[in-house]
């Protein structure tokens, strides 16, 4: 799959993936962008079993299914990726097209947002480097 609108920046890119992802029916899906790559497994364990405890707690898959929850890694008080949304969540994103970065599109649609501290410094190196031409 390939994102021809890449320009218009990373939320399209996120957008397509999440469509393609919610076909498999998760319960949960995390995004982690390729230019996060020194993001520990350890914190990738923590923020999807944290996630699957929240959506644990719910006793209806009716209600699990409509929750539109956004888990955040938090590092000295500094957000970071990767983020885990709940299928409901993601589902929501994929269809915003009013929003125009993927926190705009977390804001806009989520009905909660939770914050998992982490030691993890990872979650906020942005390995991003410019183009070169």
């Amino acid at each position: 799959m390939v994102n021809r609108a890449w320009r218009r920046g990373m939320l399209g890119s996120v957008r397509l993936g999440l469509a393609t992802a919610l076909g498999s029916k998760p319960e949960s899906i995390l995004i982690l962008p390729v230019d996060h790559p020194a993001v520990r497994p350890d914190t990738v364990r923590s923020l999807a079993g944290t996630m699957n405890e929240a959506l644990g707690a719910f006793r209806g898959r009716r209600e699990r299914d409509q929750f539109r929850y956004a888990l955040i890694p938090r590092h000295r008080r500094r957000r970071g990726h990767p983020i885990a949304l709940s299928a409901a969540l993601a589902s929501a994103i994929a269809a915003d097209r009013g929003a125009e970065d993927l926190s705009d599109a977390v804001r806009r649609n989520a009905r909660l947002v939770g914050f998992l501290d982490v030691t993890d410094p990872g979650v906020l190196r942005n390995r991003n480097a410019p183009t070169r031409r």
